[in-house]
């Protein structure tokens, strides 16, 4: 009882200290920013608070030491396994039939120049006969709407592949397969997820795709040691959510890849180009999103070309960010890749785009949490 009224203690004096540390700074407010003007205001103090790393750390260090599995009025919540997820409470799954019609529609078109669509559902970080939570704790039913969604994808003939399906099968320990403090799948967990879409490719499809590239021991894997606080770890603090391991996947064979993104373009082997390195930076700290190694983040449109494969397959794909770093390994296999993210996407719609682009296969990707509207706006840019 002693240690926790001294932990309490030492806590409080520290965050008095920032208080007032921010108090002051508050006096000295710049005068662009109007003090009767709460909006204003808020946006100044919030990126200005002096010491925000460290007082949201001591607040997750409080809310660990209160036993909590919940924080920020369960906007964060974790599970039995120790693993953070984002939630909110719900009654039940998304409607999913705005984007089913989406879907249909698009592959209406598609069937008129002959080009193949298929959906690749990413795992969700709750995994079905692993993940589990204690009782009260909300749940947002995405594995629930990802079926739904799949049930009429199969109803409308629209051909996928569920990566859901034989997750915990994969080799991986369970524990392994996602970040504890981030959202996303572990590169490992994406490279595993490229081995079957590369079979599915090929089995579904004979694009005839070089199986020998998804042969773990033909990649080095260097590891950054409690390196990595993810999306849910930086709302909550490293001393509530601790820190991830991050592990790069890299080719050691010859490659050779043309890399077009936001303005850019740069060619070399895969390091120097969907690597973005700058991501692994030490001097970055605990800011840094150790995930975005895996072609420098989301873009509207970034292209991919392998100049080892010219005429190789031509792959169209629309995704969100689960897809970083599976696309980086597939497009060491085909010929070229455009990838399109609709949330930050700016040319023509995708209707116009496909008989310009003319792809072998169009593939669509999008995690079960993000199974809404936004990510099938196909029509946009009309």
């Amino acid at each position: 009882m002693k240690v926790k009224s001294v932990t309490t203690s030492v806590l409080m004096v520290s965050i008095l200290g920032m208080s007032a540390l921010n108090i002051f700074h508050l006096i000295q407010t710049p005068k662009e920013v109007e003090l009767d003007n709460p909006t204003q205001l808020e946006t100044y103090f919030n990126e200005n608070f002096i010491g925000k790393i460290q007082f949201v750390d001591f607040y997750g260090v409080i809310q660990k030491w209160m036993g909590k599995n919940e924080v920020d009025n369960f906007d964060v919540i974790r599970d039995e396994q120790g693993k953070l997820h984002f939630s909110y409470f719900s009654k039940g799954p998304n409607d999913m039939s705005e984007i089913n019609q989406e879907m249909k529609n698009f592959k209406n078109y598609l069937d008129l120049y002959a080009v193949d669509v298929a959906f690749i559902m990413p795992p969700d970080k709750v995994i079905k006969g692993y993940t589990t939570f204690s009782k009260g704790l909300p749940y947002n039913y995405a594995n629930e709407g990802a079926d739904e969604f799949l049930r009429k994808l199969s109803e409308d003939k629209i051909d996928y592949l569920d990566l859901r399906e034989g997750i915990l099968q994969s080799g991986i320990e369970p524990s392994d397969l996602f970040f504890d403090t981030d959202h996303h799948w572990t590169p490992r967990t994406a490279f595993w997820g490229f081995t079957q879409v590369v079979s599915f490719l090929n089995e579904r499809y004979g694009l005839e795709l070089d199986e020998g590239y998804t042969d773990l021991n033909q990649y080095e894997q260097i590891s950054y040691p409690q390196s990595f606080l993810g999306s849910l770890g930086k709302r909550i603090g490293y001393g509530y959510a601790g820190m991830d391991d991050f592990i790069v996947i890299k080719p050691m064979f010859e490659t050779n890849l043309t890399y077009t993104w936001d303005g850019n373009m740069v060619t070399g082997t895969f390091d120097e180009t969907v690597l973005q390195t700058y991501w692994l930076s030490e001097g970055l700290g605990i800011e840094a999103d150790r995930y975005m190694v895996y072609l420098g983040g989301n873009y509207g449109e970034v292209r991919i070309k392998n100049n080892l494969y010219e005429n190789g397959p031509k792959i169209l794909m629309i995704k969100d960010s689960f897809m970083l770093p599976l696309a980086a390994f597939l497009s060491t296999t085909v010929g070229e890749m455009k990838l399109i993210d609709l949330r930050y996407y700016e040319g023509c719609s995708l209707y116009e785009l496909v008989p310009m682009y003319q792809p072998d296969i169009v593939l669509v990707s999008v995690s079960p949490s993000n199974l809404v509207p936004e990510f099938f706006n196909f029509s946009k840019g009309e």
